[in-house]
């Protein structure tokens, strides 16, 4: 009998939010998934690029506004510096502004934080897909 195939590689993912609250709904929602995880956390967008010298993240979750920190100007610098890796950004903004405003700083998509989890999910699994 051969042995079962390993699992797949669950997809790292990188959640950009000052609200711990967030991060902790973010975090739980992957963790019930079997193909996509959490592998860490920026409270401000100037922190990103330190993270990115440690770790290859498959996709980053972008909140816009964080206190003193601009979400989508770090995006469009993200999106420079590190095209490979898909930025979706992650807000609680009015939907018709910030989405042709994401599109226009490189980012692959958006998702309202007020959907419900599988939009979440589905936003997520479509960007990593292309």
């Amino acid at each position: 009998m051969n042995p079962p195939p390993p699992p797949a590689p669950r997809s790292k993912n990188l959640l950009v939010d000052d609200h711990q609250i967030v991060l902790n709904g973010v975090r739980a929602i992957l963790a019930r998934t079997d193909d996509l995880c959490l592998i860490g956390s920026c409270q401000s967008p100037l922190l990103v690029e330190d993270f990115l010298r440690q770790h290859t993240p498959d996709l980053i979750l972008m909140d816009i506004s964080m206190g003193e920190s601009n979400g989508l100007l770090a995006t469009r610098r993200l999106h420079t510096d590190f095209p490979h890796i898909p930025i979706l950004i992650f807000t609680s903004h009015d939907e018709q502004i910030c989405a042709s405003v994401a599109e226009s700083v490189g980012a692959k998509g958006l998702v309202m934080k007020d959907q419900p989890e599988q939009e979440i999910l589905l936003a997520i699994r479509t960007v990593l897909q292309g």
